[in-house]
């Protein structure tokens, strides 16, 4: 009897020792076959930033062919990609930027010719003008306007006011009511 349980207690032993040396190689295997690649893989998806695409990589120390080996070489092409359509996407913003900055220049010179034929057309003009803003206030008169109503400059015009160019404070209501609406 004892002979038996000591013969059981070796066996017991042995299979302990032998499950966990197979655990031991187990995990090894494991860890160099599959923990290692997904840490690496892990690491290179965390590194991924768009302006470092040409360093992100993930390699692989053993020539493998699995399912890791090909996440990785796909990995790896997505970044190349990724990488050339950054690169091409800021050669065309750079593009589009000077383009538009022509544009912006170009029609900045139009408007300050527009502007500066309709000032010279204003400031020439045979007739009495004049533009109102806020509550009828005079923010511009031209040579001809002060001239009619007898001032040297039309800076003058400005200073007095709108109620200086009527008779009354009648006929500055008739005028507000008649027309005021329709200046604005």
């Amino acid at each position: 009897w004892q002979r038996f349980q000591y013969s059981f207690m070796l066996i017991i032993i042995n299979v302990f020792v032998l499950v966990l040396a197979f655990s031991i190689i187990f995990f090894r295997i494991s860890n160099r076959l599959l923990s290692r690649p997904l840490q690496q893989l892990t690491t290179a998806c965390a590194q991924l930033d768009l302006d470092n695409l040409d360093k992100v990589a993930v390699e692989f120390n053993d020539l493998r062919e699995d399912e890791l080996s090909f996440l990785g070489q796909a990995f790896n092409r997505m970044v190349k990609k990724l990488h050339r359509s950054n690169q091409e996407l800021h050669k065309v913003h750079r593009q589009y930027t000077l383009d538009l900055e022509h544009q912006v220049q170009a029609r900045t010179a139009e408007l300050q010719k527009a502007h500066a034929e309709l000032d010279t057309i204003f400031q020439n003009s045979q007739v009495g003008l004049m533009l109102l803003q806020d509550g009828r206030m005079i923010t511009r008169a031209n040579q001809r306007l002060a001239q009619i109503f007898g001032y040297s400059h039309p800076d003058e015009i400005k200073k007095s006011g709108l109620h200086a160019i009527h008779l009354s404070e009648r006929t500055y209501n008739e005028f507000g009511r008649r027309f005021y609406d329709t200046l604005k």
